[in-house]
């Protein structure tokens, strides 16, 4: 069985603190590969919580749907098929334009290539 050349302990309160496998590698100037780090914190500590969506950090994405419900819309209803949904839906554009009035929520069932 090959031996480690790393701390394990470092690398994962590393790994606890938010900090991706390639990120771990760089700060400790290690020699492995992102897949090792990944399977020895996961052996050592479990699966860790992924990281949130990058939809949950996207500033401007929050600001046009908080425009959207300003102006009437509901997060939770589909356009398209007419029907609540219990997940915050995506945005369709509804005409090739500039203007923010024609953008509507799409749910999960009908969202397309293109929609955000």
């Amino acid at each position: 069985m090959p031996r480690r050349h790393y701390d394990l302990e470092e690398v994962c309160a590393l790994a606890e603190s938010g900090k991706t496998a390639s990120e771990i590698i760089e700060e400790l100037g290690l020699t492995v590969g992102e897949r090792a780090v990944q399977k020895a914190v996961s052996k050592f500590l479990g699966p860790l919580p992924q990281r949130a969506p990058a939809l949950a950090s996207d500033r401007l994405r929050r600001r046009v749907v908080a425009w959207m419900v300003a102006s009437g819309l509901d997060d939770h209803y589909c356009y398209e098929c007419e029907k609540w949904s219990a997940w915050p839906c995506s945005i369709r554009e509804l005409r090739q334009d500039d203007e923010l009035g024609s953008l509507v929520f799409i749910c999960r069932h009908c969202v397309r290539p293109g929609d955000v």
